[in-house]
């Protein structure tokens, strides 16, 4: 299933989300979390501006949510050509957190800047991670990593100087890859809200310190929306996962929200998020059209309700 994720800022740069559960509460309002371990948590809007030129400022937000802490090992942002994050001829940008370690890379595929900095993640616990570029020399000093609003250390990882502009058509992937960046596993669990992306400027610490004290996509657009090109809310409600008639006569369910079990095969009407309630394939509430688990495993459904007489 897939379905629009909504870029707040003037550029409208609307993403493609993939496997995601929206009934985790968020740092603000609702937030995306990955429930597999196939693909991205979701697509950016397809743009260049996500691609900026090396001599110039640009910036990077987000709160992260992990689950078991420095073992959750994700690539929040990745645009580059290539699916090694060891390969520095990738050209684009990426933003890597593995084993206590944030990776930065900015490359142009013959020349790269790609520091380090220690960056433990705290389990069941939101952070906001901040990573800016002044595009003042090209060399990795240009790079500087904030953690819950304090500037981190960072040290050259690749040795490189960055001396051209990236030339990258990919669109950007956001959220939780493993460190392999086989694109093909994540962290289960891990949530991220307030994706925010600035194509000209380089926050300051202050502002840094402003956006961790006041977490709020509203707050960004009302005082940071210079140079910002996109801002994902991650707010979109849950879609409701249409069955008919499991249990016969004249009771049919309604659903409100989605089913946390991703091995569903209809998607129905859209609604609010009601909570999760957990029942068992032998409880008699499973549809005939829906695919399940074996039998008497947890089948994790998200608001499940029950009325007389409705179709």
């Amino acid at each position: 299933m897939s379905r629009t994720t909504t870029d707040s800022s003037i550029n409208a740069l609307h993403g493609t989300m993939a496997t995601v559960n929206l009934s985790k509460p968020g740092k603000d309002g609702g937030c995306y979390t990955s429930v597999s371990t196939v693909g991205p948590l979701f697509y950016a809007g397809n743009s260049p501006l996500f691609t900026p030129n090396w001599n110039s400022p640009w910036s990077f937000s987000c709160w992260v949510y992990s689950v078991n802490g420095d073992s959750d090992q994700m690539t929040l942002f990745d645009n580059t050509n290539g699916t090694s994050y060891t390969t520095l001829a990738d050209a684009g940008i990426r933003f890597t957190w593995a084993g206590g370690n944030f990776y930065c890379m900015f490359s142009a595929g013959t020349s790269y800047a790609y520091p380090y900095g220690t960056a433990h993640l705290t389990a069941s616990t939101w952070q906001h991670l901040v990573v800016t570029w002044s595009g003042a020399t090209g060399y990795y000093t240009d790079f500087t990593l904030y953690i819950n609003g304090v500037a981190k250390t960072l040290s050259d990882y690749g040795g490189g100087h960055i001396t051209s502009n990236p030339v990258t058509s990919r669109v950007p992937t956001i959220g939780c890859y493993a460190a392999n960046e086989a694109q093909t596993v994540i962290s289960p669990g891990v949530r991220l809200d307030m994706l925010s992306f600035w194509n000209g400027t380089a926050l300051s610490a202050g502002a840094v310190l402003n956006i961790y004290n006041n977490p709020t996509g509203a707050y960004i657009l009302s005082n940071y929306s210079t140079s910002l090109v996109a801002l994902y809310n991650l707010d979109e409600t849950d879609v409701a996962q249409g069955i008919t008639n499991p249990i016969g006569g004249d009771y049919a369910p309604t659903f409100k929200g989605q089913f946390v079990d991703v091995n569903v095969a209809s998607v129905g009407q859209k609604s609010i998020v009601m909570g999760v309630i957990d029942v068992t394939q032998a409880a008699g509430l499973i549809a005939e059209n829906m695919k399940v688990g074996p039998a008497n495993t947890p089948d994790r459904f998200d608001g499940v309700g029950l009325a007389k007489g409705v179709n």
